[in-house]
């Protein structure tokens, strides 16, 4: 059977999902220069796939013109290669679009550093269920749980590398047929880039051996609470860098549920400096370390011992209370010291954040 060649090239959209157009790889040079048609409403399909609301319409024309340093092309054997690159989406007059998240992302990032004189320096953890092992109780981070993935863990490792990224750990994790891999840090826009291209592997992954790599966060449509140990997390780490001094490792501010309530951000004053670190949980109830439930009193679930401590809600135990406050709530304190570097090293905002 004859084949030819075929290249996608999309955008990861508001709902999470590459959405795009494929054509003919003898086309790529002036699909390079050119992109390929799209719509203005497409930006709002929704995770299911219809369009619920829009003010965009069906008129007007845009265009997903690719981004040659986000270029996939990994083989599969027998298989169709994966062929993709990331797009910004542009007006027909060579501007980016407004409501581009590439491109907002961009800017966002240029003010930060306009503005603050930092720059961002960041990884993503994806967790997520893969269908190809048996659910099998008290296998959580076992070598049990690894074994029984069989090839999928070396094939991800490999499709990676050969996307372009560079892969620092695989592991099972603590849901069922749960598990969770880290890349390297990048810096800049290519950090979200490498993140959709992490994810977007171990779906390719995962399909060439028959079974999917499940980024959903409720597997279970009878569990009415968003716990994602059963399902998917990301966790983001990053750090706010200025100027090109070594990294300091700060007190970490726990910062959960940020979906469901927010709180003030506790600030850790050191050697005379303000060094903030974040651990924002976007999603809320992620047990990866502890939970803290919102109610009269928190309750500390301390893993794998399973040790159950009451806090009372109350005042910031950090060093400093806080200069600023987003929302409302609770100060949390500040846990887990570190050491920090000499007041001679430059600034740098440690932080991370489940998505």
């Amino acid at each position: 059977m004859q084949r030819e060649p075929l290249v996608f090239v999309g955008i990861c959209d508001l709902a999470g999902l590459v959405r795009g157009k494929g054509f003919p790889a003898s086309d790529l040079p002036a699909r390079l220069r050119d992109g390929v048609g799209l719509t203005h409403s497409n930006i709002m399909m929704s995770a299911f796939g219809p369009i619920y609301e829009t003010p965009f319409g069906t008129e007007g024309d845009l265009v997903l013109r690719p981004d040659p340093s986000t270029k996939v092309e990994v083989e599969f054997g027998e298989d169709a290669a994966e062929r993709f690159y990331l797009a910004d989406i542009m007006t027909m007059d060579g501007a980016h679009w407004e409501c581009c998240p590439r491109d907002f992302l961009r800017r966002a990032l240029a003010a930060l550093e306009k503005e603050a004189g930092l720059t961002l320096l960041a990884a993503f953890e994806q967790e997520f269920v893969y269908t190809g092992v048996e659910d099998r109780p008290g296998a959580t981070y076992a070598l049990d749980a690894w074994r029984r993935q069989g090839n999928f863990g070396e094939a991800y490792m490999a499709a990676l590398r050969m996307a372009g990224l560079k892969p620092d750990s695989f592991l099972p994790e603590y849901g069922a047929r749960q598990y969770e891999v880290t890349i390297h840090p990048s810096r800049g826009l290519r950090v979200a880039d490498e993140a959709v291209i992490q994810r977007e592997m171990a779906r390719a992954v995962a399909h060439r051996l028959g079974h999917r790599a499940i980024f959903a966060p409720i597997l279970d449509p009878g569990i009415d609470e968003f716990l994602l140990e059963g399902g998917h997390q990301r966790q983001l780490g990053f750090a706010l860098e200025r100027g090109e001094r070594a990294t300091q490792k700060v007190a970490r501010t726990a910062f959960p549920g940020l979906a469901i309530e927010r709180h003030d951000i506790g600030e850790v004053e050191a050697l005379g400096r303000a060094i903030t670190e974040f651990d924002l949980d976007l999603c809320a109830r992620i047990r990866q370390q502890h939970e803290i439930a919102f109610r009269a009193e928190r309750r500390l679930v301390d893993r794998p011992e399973d040790r159950h401590h009451d806090v009372a809600v109350g005042e910031a135990d950090a060093v400093a209370q806080p200069r600023r406050k987003i929302g409302r709530g609770k100060t949390l304190a500040a846990h887990q010291p570190g050491e920090i570097a000499g007041a001679d090293k430059d600034e740098r905002f440690a932080l991370h954040a489940r998505l």
